[in-house]
């Protein structure tokens, strides 16, 4: 099941991944993200809970410097890397860790311009991701933006960041 690229020099380009356990981000939510940061060429990115690297794989597109891929499921990380060798990106600006986001974000400790997080839409893992965002936000760096898309429907509170609704799912900017 293919995906596009919507944006930048790989707009068109289509991302290979398992129709597994993935939910990938919508066209329409990726348009709007990127449209919401503007321009971001230069800048370190990271996709956590990968899943299909579709977000990622717009930063690259769109001129970042770098992003690291963080997934779980082996099975969507070697889709990433196929899509990776597919559109000829270099390796030396994408790392992809196969761990679960909690021990990469005890294990690593390199700063990031950009975060986006998507977590299953699951309430439990959404509120343990949220609960331990003081741990994310030192992966960013002075003036880093966190980025985690939820379901509408879920309530957080409103000091969480700036919340932008599209239909059945939410963009949460939380700025260091």
């Amino acid at each position: 099941m293919p995906l596009s690229i919507t944006g930048g020099y790989l707009k068109g380009r289509a991302v290979n991944f398992s129709a597994g356990k993935a939910r990938p981000t919508s066209a329409k939510l990726r348009q709007a993200l990127f449209n919401i940061l503007g321009p971001i060429e230069g800048l370190t990115f990271c996709d956590l809970f990968a899943g299909t690297g579709i977000v990622g794989f717009e930063a690259i597109s769109r001129g970042v410097s770098s992003v690291s891929f963080v997934e779980s499921d082996p099975i969507s990380a070697r889709a990433i890397k196929t899509s990776l060798n597919l559109l000829a990106i270099p390796n030396r600006c994408v790392s992809i860790f196969t761990v679960k986001t909690q021990k990469w974000l005890s294990a690593d400790n390199q700063k990031y311009d950009l975060i986006f997080a998507d977590p299953p839409f699951i309430e439990k893992v959404i509120s343990e991701f949220l609960e331990q965002k003081e741990l994310v936000l030192e992966h960013l760096s002075d003036g880093g933006i966190l980025i985690v898309q939820l379901p509408s429907r879920m309530q957080t509170p409103e000091a969480l960041g700036d919340r932008r609704k599209f239909g059945d799912d939410s963009l949460v900017f939380i700025q260091k």
